[in-house]
């Protein structure tokens, strides 16, 4: 008997292989490619993303951020700004806070 694949588990896959995409067109100097590909995974619904393609979304991030004085990067770094906002508020729960904060 077939078993289908659990379809949480192929969107997860889906984004990773999206993210490992847009690494590589930053990597191989193609920050519009990158760019695209962001936008893309940024307007992917808030729920699907896991607390690991919220770390690998950061990582992009930090990637690009080296990139900022290029005005699609900038602009997309204000998008993810505002989606990773979004994102955390809906994964709190799962998300263990900062060590430390202000007391």
């Amino acid at each position: 008997m077939d078993r289908q694949p659990d379809p949480r588990q192929v969107v997860a896959g889906l984004l990773d292989n999206q993210l490992t995409l847009a690494h590589a067109h930053v990597q191989c100097g193609n920050l519009d490619a990158a760019v695209a590909v962001g936008a893309d995974l940024l307007a992917t619904s808030p729920t699907l993303g896991s607390v690991r393609v919220i770390n690998q979304l950061d990582g992009l991030a930090d990637l690009l951020g080296r990139h900022r004085d290029y005005r699609p990067v900038q602009e997309y770094l204000a998008r993810f700004d505002e989606a990773s906002r979004t994102r955390l508020l809906l994964l709190a729960d799962i998300i263990p806070a900062p060590r430390g904060g202000s007391s």
